[in-house]
């Protein structure tokens, strides 16, 4: 199965675009500031207490018909502005909040340009949101609410009033 990814209302496959997972694994950077102490050797790092947003990289490609798809497709993507909901299928469980930015580079291939490749750039927000969590959990009496995104070891439990 090729992956694709949905960015706000625009589906990737809906334009024959297809997607590699190659930069979806990446985590965030953690903010901080650095600080030189006069006679010390080394850097003190002060955290600022958040994570910094990410950049984004999908290389993608359009297998065929690209001159008929790529246009319709990239102004589609720059019409949404602000952030829009980003879920691909590298990673099902969860989503991101993202803004298209970036500017788009395609090389064609092929007999008439039929095919192409390029990467869309996204700012992301640090945070990653498990779509389980848009479930409402009804309780009727005292209970504990488990964070499962750990190990068992770590796992947090929330004591629910």
């Amino acid at each position: 199965m090729r992956s694709f990814f949905t960015f706000g209302p625009i589906k990737s496959i809906d334009y024959g675009v297809w997607i590699s997972g190659e930069g979806t694994f990446n985590r965030t950077k953690r903010s901080y500031t650095e600080k030189a102490i006069p006679g010390r050797n080394g850097t003190l790092l002060i955290d600022n207490g958040r994570f910094e947003n990410q950049v984004l990289e999908y290389p993608a490609f359009i297998a065929e018909d690209m001159p008929g798809h790529i246009d319709a497709f990239l102004n589609d993507l720059a019409s949404l502005t602000g952030y829009q909901r980003l879920e691909d299928t590298y990673h099902p469980y969860e989503y991101r909040m993202a803004q298209f930015t970036g500017e788009v580079k395609v090389k064609t291939e092929g007999y008439m340009n039929r095919h192409g490749g390029f990467d869309i750039v996204f700012n992301t927000k640090p945070q990653r949101y498990l779509k389980s969590g848009e479930m409402a959990i009804a309780f009727t009496a005292n209970g504990d609410i488990l964070n499962r995104t750990r190990s068992e070891e770590h796992t947090t439990e929330l004591q629910s009033l």
